[in-house]
């Protein structure tokens, strides 16, 4: 399975896609695409940036720059991590947890 494919599955089981909202309240005409979204962060993340990404990506630069500008901010990353820390916490395995 791809990093793509990963992140799909787990906004799918946590919905942390949802999180990043426009800065524009009043501009949000059209949702963002999630594949964007992903790209962006996947650039952000890995230290590629978005114009490396758009290269090695069917993605824009212009629409990922837009983007990452309109969606990507330290406020709708810290929600998003909180979905993704907040499901992980309910799994299962946490049951298990033994500290040495």
């Amino acid at each position: 399975m791809g990093i793509v494919e990963l992140m799909s599955f787990v906004n799918q089981k946590t919905g942390f896609l949802n999180a990043f909202t426009h800065i524009s309240a009043n501009k949000e005409k059209v949702p963002v695409n999630d594949e964007d979204l992903i790209a962006c962060i996947l650039a952000n993340g890995t230290n590629y940036g978005l114009y490396k990404m758009a290269n090695i990506s069917d993605r824009s630069m212009g629409k990922l720059r837009n983007v990452d500008d309109s969606y990507i901010r330290h406020e709708t990353l810290g929600k998003s991590n909180d979905l993704v820390s907040n499901a992980i916490a309910t799994l299962p395995i946490f049951g298990y947890s033994c500290f040495f």
